[in-house]
């Protein structure tokens, strides 16, 4: 009866150590380079440990996953520094082809250093936006500077 006890102590433990998973990764990337620390600032804007353990994150490969469909779920509504995060953290092509708004796209071209391509994308928005999207677009642009 003592052994059928400690088994079952024993399972409870190993389900402890399975629930805290997708806070170990999370915790690890902030304790790694730089770089990992912009995708644990990323995770945080998008709900952070508690969202990854409500979605089974158990590696870092689930951690990139999911980081990314949070993304794509929140294109639209993205803010200026979760763009930036989203571009330092390698993200930037993936939100790129996505972006629904302009200010997004200047952002993200910004995050993606194609600054050819954000002179352009602005001259033509200067032409055909309202001042209310421009002044949103440089907003954006201000999580840059």
């Amino acid at each position: 009866d003592d052994l059928n006890s400690l088994d079952e102590a024993l399972l409870d433990i190993e389900d402890i150590d399975d629930a805290l998973g997708a806070y170990d990764v999370y915790d690890a990337l902030f304790a790694g380079d730089p770089a990992d620390r912009v995708l644990g600032e990323l995770v945080t804007m998008l709900g952070g440990p508690g969202e990854l353990e409500a979605r089974g994150v158990r590696t870092r490969e689930d951690l990139i996953a999911v980081t990314g469909q949070l993304l794509e779920q929140r294109i639209g509504a993205l803010s200026p520094e979760m763009i930036r995060h989203a571009c330092e953290a390698g993200f930037g092509d993936r939100l790129l082809r996505g972006c629904q708004h302009p200010w997004e796209t200047a952002a993200t071209l910004a995050g993606l250093d194609r600054h050819d391509d954000l002179d352009d994308f602005v001259s033509d928005a200067c032409r055909t936006l309202d001042v209310r999207s421009l002044g949103k677009i440089m907003m954006f642009l201000g999580a840059y500077a």
